[in-house]
């Protein structure tokens, strides 16, 4: 009896875009808070004056960007587990309705329940995701003290410092929209894996996806050779020298298909 093989089922690009608005949702926030804040510590009537040589001005810029830092902290921190609990639960129920559609077209009914295995792969999206969300406001936190502090020193007025922290948000707004496509790839991975394991399936087809601008060669070869691998080992990567899946490295957008005996 021959192999069949079924499609390439890739993430849910909806999804992707669900997560990006929430971080970014919060992102816009938190810019904004930081600079009306630093703005208020800096309340000049005459903006073009510098405050490098105003020690007072200096210690309340420290204090509003303390306070108000810890409060962006603590409010990402408390909506690091929601966001990641939904990302998580609504990547599981897309992949178990999309892949249950694959395996009904090409003849088989299956049931998918909650096991074990699928409790671990959710456990394990949930926490990577809630220490990448616990991170932005930290690292865009630092940024923007430093640069403030690079401002002040050269005695820049209030517009040159909005523009410094208008950059830091921009940085910060783009890692939002890596961390959620990255992340919409690797809970598909997780999620594939696991579901695949469950039915059987032992055996896939690397399939590059041509989306990436510069794409890794070593995933272009694999697609275009067809390669061959074992779901729970994944493809040796002679590059990264560690096993890989379809999506797990970062930026890669590869899939694959699965193979039924």
């Amino acid at each position: 009896m021959p192999e069949l093989i079924l499609k390439p089922l890739r993430p849910n690009a909806g999804l992707q875009e669900w997560y990006r608005r929430e971080l970014q949702t919060m992102i816009e926030a938190m810019a904004r808070s930081m600079l009306y804040h630093v703005r208020a510590a800096f309340n000049r009537d005459d903006p073009a004056i510098g405050f490098a040589s105003d020690e007072s001005a200096v210690l309340d810029l420290k204090r509003a960007m303390r306070k108000w830092g810890d409060v962006w902290i603590d409010k990402f921190d408390a909506m690091a587990k929601q966001i990641s609990e939904e990302f998580a639960a609504r990547s599981g129920k897309d992949f178990d309705a999309r892949f249950r559609k694959i395996l009904r077209d090409a003849g088989f009914t299956v049931k998918f329940k909650p096991t074990e295995r699928m409790r671990e792969a959710y456990k394990s999206v949930v926490a990577e995701n809630v220490n990448l969300i616990r991170s932005i406001p930290q690292k865009f936190l630092t940024d923007v003290e430093s640069s403030v502090w690079v401002h002040v020193m050269k005695g820049h007025d209030m517009n040159g410092l909005a523009r410094a922290i208008h950059k830091n948000y921009g940085v910060t707004w783009r890692r939002a929209s890596l961390i959620a496509r990255d992340q919409t790839h690797k809970a598909h991975a997780i999620m594939e894996e696991a579901r695949r394991s469950e039915v059987g399936i032992t055996e896939a087809i690397w399939v590059h996806s041509h989306a990436g601008e510069v794409p890794r060669p070593e995933h272009l070869a694999w697609g275009r050779e067809k390669k061959r691998y074992d779901i729970k080992k994944g493809m040796w990567s002679e590059v990264d020298q560690e096993w890989v899946w379809p999506g797990t490295a970062i930026n890669c957008r590869c899939s694959s298909m699965a193979i039924i005996p």
